[in-house]
């Protein structure tokens, strides 16, 4: 009786990386598969160096699959292995989850990938969001109404002003993430590039942030002084 092999499917966080790490990425592979096909944006690499025919300084999309030797020699692992990196997903498929040989590639490859997390990550969960996003408008109308007091109709337009704000913000801040969930940089790691090509990302979603904090101050700061001075009957 033999134990039937059972697939294994590793989803990654949103990814940036850089031209050194694919083509260590692809190494691993060569290393380890007789047969490797590696498709970066449509074109099919035949050697490493195909990297930089490719004109694009950004892409989003990184296929690796590796294939076992099945002849009268074998060697390394038995199994399939492929990386599959889109502007939608990233994640890393092995055919056998129990084969050594294969979890030992998979760390290897994870040792590159998981340093290059995006610092931006938790913009593409769902629920940090949903859970803020309910926190917010909580706290704003337990602020308006009853420490306050300013009456149902003017809480209500303000949960109401609010939700719209903060549904706009959530999905400008949902766009920028998960427009290109991997992005790959065609260029070394180390190399000097301007501030801004690099950093645009955090940038826009500072500046979003600092919109949030600039709309929340402003509406704390009228709340204050009417508390500070009331209207005159």
């Amino acid at each position: 009786m033999q134990k039937v092999s059972k697939g294994y499917f590793k989803k990654y966080p949103p990814l940036k990386l850089f031209k050194d790490d694919v083509e260590a990425i692809i190494s691993i592979f060569e290393q380890n598969f007789e047969d490797v096909e590696s498709i970066i944006d449509g074109y099919k690499l035949t050697k490493i160096s195909d990297i930089d025919l490719i004109k694009k300084q950004v892409v989003t999309d990184l296929s690796v699959n590796g294939h076992p030797n099945y002849g009268q020699h074998k060697t390394g692992p038995q199994g399939n292995m492929s990386l599959e990196m889109t502007d939608y997903q990233a994640r890393l498929y092995l055919s056998d989850e129990d084969d050594v040989r294969l979890r030992g590639i998979e760390h290897k490859i994870n040792s590159i990938v998981l340093p290059r997390k995006r610092r931006t990550v938790f913009l593409s969960n769902y629920w940090i969001f949903f859970t803020l996003y309910i926190v917010a408008l909580i706290i704003l109308s337990l602020l308006s109404f009853f420490i306050f007091r300013l009456g149902e109709l003017a809480t209500y337009s303000i949960v109401f002003l609010l939700t719209i704000l903060l549904s706009t913000i959530w999905s400008l801040l949902w766009y920028i993430m998960n427009k290109r969930y991997t992005i790959i940089y065609l260029i070394e790691s180390k190399s000097k590039t301007s501030f801004i090509s690099r950093k645009k990302e955090e940038i826009a979603v500072g500046l979003l942030i600092a919109v949030i904090g600039a709309v929340i101050g402003s509406f704390l700061t009228v709340i204050a002084e009417r508390l500070l001075n009331p209207p005159t009957h």
